[in-house]
């Protein structure tokens, strides 16, 4: 097949053409077989019919064409293609072949019928794409994409994807030839995003002559030789997908009830999704999203959006979305991140507020350690309902961050709630708009976006609290579309509930030994640990890097025994805060025996900015010695600091991880002690992983049942008068 240069009028080259046969004389020595074939070859470009949505005005016309014919495994075709630059003549003349619409709309012979012929009607179509000669490619490292206008594709997995010609958009970040490779995580856990042709008829991105050009050249070294460039620039987008091996799918192997990949190809780190008998759950953005996040990127200076709304209404989507929509016209935007539960950066029991400065284009568990942008407060617990009156002050210290160091910088603002919008929870959310409408940072709130049951609704299942609090906030209210709203089927549900996505995202963090790779070949209890000192009341221990230990949730350290807080430290996951002289007197008690340090009072408590969590292995008492398991990455972070001359504070809260993180299950013994002898540990003897009646159980090994006795308003009430 012959390529041939596109001259300057090769821009008006358009995504649509069809092929007919020229009637030809076959001489008498033909094969009969050959005869066969062209044939079919004349059915299959008679009987295309246009299944794509909309067509396009433009029309490519093919003024010659030759076709060998060859009987091997498949029937192969020579095609040579005359540019729609030709001359003047050429094009004036009149057509002596049939022009149909749509180049998309060739499912006769694309390569994706052809191998799912068999299929049967069950199986749903996912991406609005069909793979075939003219807009589909394989190349020696990846795949080459041509979509034409309304066509998406759908891909599961992690892979890179670059755009070589016009505009797409996934997950609400709008990418164009100008943008860097972006690395992509997409995972079952969350509903997969679509890449979108981010153009239309009207509004398309324009291509120079020279740009033409330059990409045909790039084309020329990257597509075989045997495939024609010709049709595939034709198609307004361009993209190549490429694998990208992280080692992030491995992650399975211990938290192995949870699967977070399906239909992936062995071969690739990703999955193109074309069709699927039981697809996985894909992100559809309603209309009302895409006006309102168009709306705000467009005049997003100095502008702050808070959005709120009940659990699982899809607030954290939503902020994905409205970030990502900011950094494509800002090129940044800060992210205050207020819910422990499910934190989109960092890990679970803190909060955070970021600056921002590349797309969000993965799952929370994708970027879970905290970077030099990124200043985050341990709260130590996954909901405000444990601490309300400590989040609260977390979440005001977070705002006071923000006033101070992005206030002179005109950074929009992006705010996630927690989803606790009953009772308590309102009140809390009414502090928080009442924080930020009186201030004296010269930011004011712009939009308050609730995802919820209608505000307008007061019945039974509205909350009329909720209502007052939002219309009386003094801010303009957005009501949009939920994902629960039983009237609306905005995507199909994910199976994970938020303990797996927890659980993800603290295997993600420990496990990971670069900011874009993981490591899941052990366990942590293999891992080899940190170990760091701890300071003593003889202060001899200038080299100490463990400065104090805080027990959250308790006011006073003396309810905690002496001889109770080694048992009470080894074994769990703490949170690793940097401590300055300057955050504020700091009193420090130690512990009999252990000369564990111990915190009674700490007045820079929300001054102390969270670096990371960590497991405390074990206390080597007589060393004066604690052994921690973090992420590499984290330590040489905070080695640096210890070496001029930070000290660590490490908080206990309510973070828990479940034994098989920390245990390979198939293994025999722990730390050469017999199974039946571990406390805290319960082993059932059978098969499937099912417990029956004769597991071996030991101290401790019965379930945490946590009950909290909080009576309504009016239950208190109730509850006065008896």
């Amino acid at each position: 097949m012959k390529r041939s240069k596109p001259v300057a009028s090769a821009k008006a080259l358009v995504s649509a053409f069809s092929v007919q046969k020229r009637a030809r004389t076959l001489s008498e020595e033909a094969d009969t077989d050959t005869r066969k074939g062209c044939d079919k070859f004349q059915q299959a470009s008679d009987g295309k019919t246009n299944t794509r949505e909309g067509s396009i005005n433009n029309k490519y016309y093919l003024d010659q064409m030759t076709a060998d014919v060859k009987e091997e495994d498949d029937q192969v075709f020579q095609i040579d293609y005359v540019s729609a630059s030709d001359s003047d003549e050429d094009r004036n003349r009149e057509p002596d072949i049939e022009v149909l619409e749509d180049l998309s709309s060739r499912p006769s012979r694309s390569r994706e019928n052809s191998r799912n012929d068999s299929r049967t009607e069950d199986h749903i179509k996912v991406s609005v794409f069909t793979p075939m000669d003219a807009n589909h490619v394989t190349l020696e490292h990846g795949e080459l994409f041509a979509l034409g206008y309304n066509e998406s594709l759908v891909i599961q997995g992690v892979y890179c994807l670059q755009v070589l010609k016009g505009q797409i958009q996934l997950n609400g970040a709008v990418l164009n030839a100008n943008s860097s490779e972006q690395s992509i995580f997409s995972f079952a856990t969350h509903a997969i995003p679509r890449i979108e042709n981010a153009q239309t008829g009207e509004n398309k991105v324009s291509v120079s002559a020279d740009e033409e050009e330059e990409l045909f050249e790039e084309l020329d070294k990257l597509v075989p030789d045997d495939i024609d460039i010709d049709p595939l620039l034709n198609h307004p987008t361009l993209f190549i997908v490429k694998s990208k091996h992280t080692g992030i799918s491995e992650i399975e192997k211990v938290m192995k009830n949870v699967k977070i990949l399906s239909q992936l190809d062995t071969k690739k780190s990703y999955s193109v999704i074309y069709e699927a008998l039981h697809p996985p759950a894909v992100l559809n953005i309603p209309q009302a999203w895409r006006s309102q996040i168009d709306l705000a990127s467009n005049n997003s200076d100095r502008k702050q959006y808070i959005v709120c709304g009940p659990k699982s209404s899809g607030k954290s989507t939503f902020c994905r979305l409205l970030s990502n929509g900011i950094i494509s016209k800002t090129n940044h935007v800060v992210y205050l991140d207020i819910d422990p539960g499910q934190p989109e950066f960092g890990q679970p029991g803190n909060i955070s507020v970021r600056l921002v400065d590349r797309f969000i284009l993965g799952p929370p568990f994708s970027h879970a350690i905290n970077d030099e942008h990124t200043f985050s407060l341990s709260f130590g617990h996954v909901t405000p309902r444990d601490e309300p009156d400590e989040y609260l002050k977390c979440v005001f210290s977070l705002i006071s961050h923000y006033e101070k160091n992005f206030k002179s910088q005109n950074y929009p603002l992006v705010v996630n709630t927690v989803g606790w919008t009953k009772g308590q929870g309102v009140d809390i959310l009414d502090k928080i708009l009442a924080r930020f409408v009186n201030n004296d940072s010269g930011h004011s709130i712009s939009n308050v976006f609730y995802l919820g049951p209608a505000l307008s609704q007061l019945d039974m299942d509205t909350n009329m609290e909720l209502a007052h609090v939002l219309k009386g906030c003094g801010i303009e209210v957005k009501e949009l579309e939920f994902f629960d709203d039983p009237k609306r089927k905005l995507l199909h549900k994910t199976h994970f509930i938020p303990a797996d996505l927890r659980g993800l995202q603290l295997l993600s963090y420990f496990h990971m030994t670069n900011t874009d790779s993981w490591n899941f070949d052990s366990h942590m209890f293999a891992m080899r640990p940190w170990i760091v000192p701890y300071s003593t009341s003889t202060g001899d221990d200038m080299e100490a890097g463990v400065h104090a230990v805080e027990f959250l949730k308790f006011q006073d350290s003396r309810d905690i025994l002496d001889e109770h807080v080694v048992l009470g430290l080894q074994g769990v996951v703490v949170s690793i805060n940097l401590v300055k002289l300057e955050d504020g007197e700091m009193r420090i008690r130690y512990c009999a025996g252990s000369e564990i340090p111990i915190i009674d009072y700490d007045a820079g408590r929300f001054n102390h900015n969270c670096l990371g969590l960590a497991v405390i292995r074990a206390i080597d008492i007589e060393g004066r010695l604690m052994q921690l398991i973090a992420p590499d990455m984290v330590v040489s972070r905070i080695s640096k600091l210890l070496d001029e001359g930070s000290k660590i504070l490490l908080s206990r809260g309510t973070i828990a991880l479940p034994i098989w993180a920390l245990w390979d299950g198939n293994a025999d013994n722990i730390a050469g002690y017999n199974l039946k002898d571990v406390p805290y540990l319960e082993i059932g003897n059978g098969t499937a992983g099912k417990v029956i009646s004769n597991s071996m159980t030991a101290v401790g090994s019965q379930s945490l049942r946590v009950r909290r006795n909080v009576m309504r308003r009016g239950q208190q009430g109730r509850q006065g008068k008896v």
